[in-house]
């Protein structure tokens, strides 16, 4: 059983690699067009800081939020973020219009690798590592700029959440996009995709009732509680995060392949 479990994790381990492989070189072919990708990326985190600063003239907290943590819980919205849309790059939009649609579906349905792996992972977006690596970059000037000290216990603790966070950013995104079987358009994906941008900033500034469905939905875990960690801030969402993300990512396969049995082949 472990054997197995093993020779899988290195099989889809090398798998990855040649997509990233095959992703980065046609993300050459066209330099321009990648070298505009990357400067979009520079403007959009100087429009982000300068927003922020903006903000803070008028205000030297928000909640119980200083400026150096919104900054904080801004870069780490935007590695984790930018790290799972690497993986995805589309894949998920694409699922009605190419796959459905067109039929592509039925070609993936025949390869001896999990269905929804190559949906949602068949092609990588390199360029959004520089979002990564700028998004930890600002995380570590906000910690800098606090004067505060992380332990190990804290970035245990923090990358533990950062990867529950990205679980649940994945299984939220798949849950939406498996919708695609019945309403074949990708706007469910992008609307969630937008809503979820919103987490980008403390979830706890907002009223008491918004955030508690915000924990229910659940959105606070994508940043907040990764940003709270960092701080010794352990409380029952820190410990349950596991938990969740688990639990969404469960579901999110089981409706994904529940959703496989009730699809009609382009070709039938």
């Amino acid at each position: 059983m472990v054997h197995t479990v093993i020779n899988n994790l290195i099989r889809y381990l090398k798998l990855t690699g040649k997509i990233a492989k095959y992703s980065y070189i046609a993300s050459l072919e066209y330099r321009f067009d990648y070298a505009v990708r990357i400067l979009r990326i520079f403007i959009e985190f100087g429009l982000a800081l300068l927003f922020i600063n903006v903000f803070f003239q008028n205000t030297s907290i928000l909640g119980n939020w200083t400026k150096e943590g919104v900054i904080l819980v801004y870069g780490i919205f935007t590695s984790i973020f930018a790290l799972v849309f690497t993986f995805l790059d589309g894949n998920l939009e694409e699922l009605a219009w190419r796959k459905i649609i067109n039929g592509e579906l039925d070609g993936v349905l025949t390869n001896r690798v999990d269905t929804q792996f190559l949906v949602s992972f068949g092609r990588m977006h390199i360029q959004n590592l520089w979002r990564v690596a700028l998004g930890i970059v600002m995380s570590v000037y906000a910690i800098s700029g606090m004067g505060v000290s992380i332990g190990m216990v804290q970035l245990m603790v923090f990358l533990g959440t950062s990867v529950c966070a990205a679980l649940i950013i994945f299984s939220l995104l798949s849950l939406v996009s498996t919708l695609s079987f019945w309403t074949l358009t990708s706007e469910p994906v992008d609307m969630a995709s937008t809503t979820l941008t919103i987490t980008r900033y403390p979830m706890d500034i907002f009223p008491k009732k918004i955030v508690h469905w915000l924990t229910i939905f659940p959105l606070i875990f994508i940043a907040t509680v990764p940003a709270r960690a960092l701080f010794g801030k352990f409380d029952l969402l820190t410990w349950i995060s596991p938990i969740v993300a688990i639990l969404f990512l469960a579901v999110s396969r089981k409706f994904f392949y529940w959703a496989l049995r009730h699809y009609s082949s382009a070709s039938s």
